[in-house]
């Protein structure tokens, strides 16, 4: 504390002012020096100055936050309790899921799409090989001069021909009948009376025609004559 002269009213007067200091004496604050108004600013800042009983009271409340956070090693989270979405599946449900999966695979085997087989009893068809349509087969081509039958193709021991075309015409001078036959006695198919220079084609693209093992595919003329015949055959088992 100190003492300054102020005039009030016409006369001097002695008024009692404040200094902060430090120990040292170190002047920290010097209220001498202050205008009313700043004086006025100084005692509402100190108004607003924390207690001890206030900075009590908050250390209380940091000391309990402290004691309820733990070390949180983020690289290993583990969660006690957590409450799922809705519609969530728990852990029971997909243990069932897993079950489930488990037992289909034990029900299912390897698919051989290459040749696929029905169940034995489940239809009369039995087993369905898938085999190559776009195979390549030779042509056979035979003129047949002789009435009567002239053989085209003769597959391989214990193999049954399959034809797959027929390519026939006629280029004698007259007409003649022919007809196409599995074995030199068999019946007639695809008869037809042809023109001279007229013919025809049979194409048995996808409903091949088959004769038995060993059977050979012969023609058959209604007289002499010059036909020319060219098939397309395969050997089959």
């Amino acid at each position: 504390m100190r003492t300054r002269q102020v005039n009030k009213g016409g006369n001097d007067v002695e008024q009692e002012v404040v200094i902060i200091v430090k120990d040292d004496g170190t002047v920290i604050e010097d209220f001498a020096t202050q205008t009313s108004l700043a004086l006025v600013a100084k005692e509402a800042t100190l108004a607003l100055v924390a207690t001890e009983a206030t900075l009590g009271t908050v250390h209380g409340h940091v000391d309990s936050i402290d004691g309820k956070v733990t070390a949180c090693n983020t690289g290993a989270v583990t969660i006690a309790g957590s409450a799922l979405p809705s519609g969530a599946a728990t852990e029971a449900t997909l243990g069932t899921v897993h079950g489930h999966v488990d037992s289909l695979d034990t029900k299912i085997t390897k698919c051989d799409t290459d040749n696929v087989g029905l169940k034995a009893g489940s239809a009369a068809i039995g087993t369905v090989t898938v085999t190559d349509v776009n195979k390549t087969v030779s042509p056979t081509y035979v003129q047949a001069t002789l009435a009567n039958t002239t053989k085209i193709y003769d597959p391989a021991a214990g193999k049954k021909p399959r034809v797959k075309l027929i390519d026939c015409w006629n280029s004698g001078a007259a007409n003649i009948t022919v007809d196409f036959r599995m074995t030199a006695a068999g019946s007639a198919k695809f008869k037809r009376t042809l023109a001279a220079n007229t013919g025809f084609i049979v194409n048995l693209q996808h409903c091949n025609w088959e004769g038995a093992a060993d059977e050979d595919l012969y023609i058959n003329l209604s007289g002499a004559g010059t036909v020319d015949v060219t098939v397309m055959a395969e050997d089959i088992t």
